[in-house]
């Protein structure tokens, strides 16, 4: 499975496409309609031509008020399918930024993806804030060399994604380890992460069992995902 970057997600349009239908009556007044749709995200990231037969964001602004009023409760009504449909591509490039960004092993780098005030629990470490992520990468990666990693989305909802991961890497005696782990996101307004829950188990294996040999840095797009790997 190749790795698609789409077009960016950002987490509050779920919120605001939920707020937005829970708050929709039918035959409900609706001022600004299509900016309303704008902002919530539907058309202009989506295309919502399959939900509206063609309707774009200029065709919805020149519609009389009642066929706009439709358009939009028409939406409305099917938003749980356009956050499926809409939403999983750029999730995924959240998890596809994460892993090219993990994969450099540059703490400066990962830290700048996550608030200031950001808060981690990875396996029994718990610590806040961007410094302390950034002495906390360079411990990690002083122990784990060669460090080759792949991320892969498993739910998500609102500002919130789950995904697991694995990892190969040895230590200076060339013991090599397969890290399994789960991890949990919570974004801010701006898309940084100011929450990460991270849980870990490593395996000890066979350098011949290794799974990963691409060359150091990010991950080639046409290389096999979690789910091809059978992990």
């Amino acid at each position: 499975m190749r790795r698609g970057i789409h077009q960016p997600f950002e987490p509050r349009h779920i919120g605001q496409i939920d707020k937005l239908a829970a708050g929709w009556k039918p035959g409900q007044e609706v001022g600004e309609p299509a900016a309303i749709v704008k902002e919530a995200g539907l058309l202009r990231r989506l295309g919502a031509d399959e939900f509206v037969g063609g309707v774009d964001e200029e065709s919805l602004i020149n519609e009389p008020a009642d066929h706009r009023k439709g358009v939009l409760q028409h939406l409305l009504q099917r938003h749980e399918d356009v956050v499926a449909v809409d939403v999983q591509p750029g999730v995924r490039r959240h998890s596809v930024l994460a892993e090219d960004a993990w994969n450099t092993r540059d703490p400066a780098r990962v830290a700048l993806a996550y608030t200031t005030d950001s808060r981690w629990r990875n396996r029994a470490e718990f610590l806040q804030g961007r410094a302390a992520i950034k002495a906390f990468l360079t411990r990690k990666w002083n122990r784990e060399l060669d460090c080759r990693l792949i991320k892969e989305v498993w739910a998500f909802r609102e500002n919130r994604i789950a995904v697991r991961f694995a990892y190969e890497w040895h230590d200076d005696s060339d013991n090599w380890f397969r890290s399994y782990g789960n991890e949990n996101w919570e974004f801010d307004e701006h898309g940084l992460m100011r929450l990460r829950i991270a849980s870990i188990n490593d395996v000890p294996i066979k350098e011949s069992d290794r799974k990963y040999h691409w060359p150091l840095g990010r991950r080639p797009d046409d290389h096999p995902s979690l789910s091809d790997l059978g992990l």
